[in-house]
């Protein structure tokens, strides 16, 4: 087990088949050739060892103490096995046709290692697989800061953002500050228990701590991109062109204006700067949400480790 990977370190991660012939100029401490038939024994007696695959990704957790940050991969991997419960025909990035598996990923923030993994079908969404997962961790997510309630909450952090004690202090150029909020969720329940039926809508109430964050460099650039975005879709339509994209066409729909005076007038584009004005007003500004106490520059740093 020490000998393979001192292998795969030292040829650079050559493939297994190469390692016997490796091994007559670079000693290891298996003294013996390592051969096909020796190393496909120690990865089935490893894989059928349950109890000591456990044990060992419970050490792994146990070194990282009472609070790790952990991040959640999800990833779809083709598979060649036909033995394998989890393969479906599914979604494949990667158009080989081949049948592929759903990986879930633990890993450790601080020690970028894996912590623990699973296999689900790659049929199942993303969506339940991430709701399956915070259902047993604390979370820390980022928000689409355009849904209503977090630009109540930005609204109502914008004075204290402004404050010089809002400043990240590993990072000045980012401003933040936390608000605490009771937020109602609604879902349609999936099975029928303790009297409810599966079908119906039901309100949950959870707390939630919202750490928003505001970048005065950030602002800029997106002002100036939505600027020449709306330059570009006004020039296209004096173009007389008539097909955009969904996204497109939505930003038509809220920030520009088009009239034609008289019959066979010319064609007069104009823009709602009531609605530039209202959505600019959020430009800089992202958020994070969290379901446990955090310090709000740690939350930040944390995130970007995720990567």
């Amino acid at each position: 087990m020490l000998s393979i990977p001192r292998y795969w370190i030292g040829s650079d991660g050559n493939t297994l088949p190469r390692l016997e012939s490796w091994q007559v100029m670079h000693p290891l401490p298996y003294r013996e050739a390592i051969t096909e038939d020796v190393y496909g024994k120690l990865f089935k007696d490893v894989g059928r060892n349950e109890e000591g695959v456990q044990h060992y990704f419970s050490a792994r957790a146990a070194r990282q103490g009472e609070s790790p940050v952990l991040a959640f991969s999800s990833t779809t991997i083709s598979i060649y096995s036909e033995n394998l419960s989890e393969t479906r025909r599914g979604f494949n990035k990667d158009g080989d046709g081949l049948n592929t598996i759903k990986l879930l990923t633990l890993y450790s923030v601080e020690a970028c290692e894996p912590m623990a993994f699973a296999k689900q079908p790659c049929n199942i969404p993303d969506v339940i697989s991430i709701e399956n997962t915070l259902a047993q961790l604390k979370f820390l997510t980022l928000v689409d800061p355009n849904i209503v309630w977090v630009r109540e909450t930005v609204d109502a952090l914008r004075e204290t953002l402004a404050s010089m004690s809002s400043t990240c202090p590993h990072d000045p150029s980012i401003w933040g500050a936390a608000s605490l909020r009771m937020h109602q969720f609604s879902r349609v329940r999936q099975r029928s228990r303790n009297g409810k039926v599966a079908g119906e809508k039901e309100t949950i109430s959870r707390r939630l701590y919202v750490h928003v964050y505001y970048s005065p460099d950030n602002e800029a650039k997106k002002v100036l991109a939505f600027r020449k975005d709306l330059l570009e879709l006004k020039a296209q339509i004096e173009r007389k062109k008539t097909e955009f994209t969904d996204s497109a066409q939505k930003k038509i729909d809220t920030y520009l204006g088009c009239s034609i005076k008289r019959r066979g007038g010319q064609l007069k584009v104009r823009f709602n700067d009531k609605a530039i004005t209202e959505a600019k007003q959020y430009f800089g500004y992202f958020a994070l949400v969290s379901n446990q106490v955090m310090d709000t520059f740690a939350a930040l740093e944390n995130y970007r480790l995720r990567e």
